[in-house]
């Protein structure tokens, strides 16, 4: 799958072994800010794993480019009732330009072709996360402790069913 021609300059790629370290890095700057307002000491050894964790079920992780560099990732799992955005990570010296943006864009088409909808969660802590989901149509539709679940609208909002 490559967005490069829906919407340019980025691309997506499937992501392969040589990209782990590069995956670990990203991971760590990209949560930096949050990690450091949101956890102590133990933040290192918690991102170590996690990072070991969230790669070992099955998702699909996709790095992002920008006019050929990579600047960021999508881990997606695709489930019955829809596809999940495990995580987006832009690298802070690309945030803020569109990277983020096109991914959830391509992540919401590619659903929308097999009419599911896109259900993310993201850290109540994380309002710039948050702010860029909304503006990407996506709702919230509920909430943990520590975050709100939010959904894109259903590739069938707004239109009329045909059977009436």
């Amino acid at each position: 799958m490559d967005i490069t021609a829906a919407v340019p300059p980025f691309g997506v790629r499937p992501a392969t072994s040589p990209d782990r370290d590069w995956l670990r890095d990203l991971h760590k700057a990209a949560y930096a800010v949050l990690s450091g307002e949101l956890y102590d000491e133990r933040a290192a050894a918690w991102e170590r794993g996690f990072f070991t964790a969230r790669t070992a079920h099955p998702i699909d992780v996709h790095i992002i480019s920008e006019d050929g560099t990579d600047v960021g990732a999508i881990y997606l799992e695709r489930r019955p009732d829809g596809v999940f955005i495990e995580s987006l990570e832009i690298h802070p010296d690309h945030q803020g330009q569109g990277a983020g943006s096109a991914a959830i864009e391509w992540t919401v088409a590619e659903s929308a072709k097999a009419d599911l909808p896109v259900t993310l969660q993201v850290h109540k802590a994380n309002l710039r996360a948050r702010a860029l989901y909304e503006r990407q149509g996506f709702s919230p539709v509920g909430e943990t402790a520590t975050h709100v679940v939010m959904q894109s609208r259903s590739p069938r909002d707004g239109q009329e069913d045909d059977d009436e």
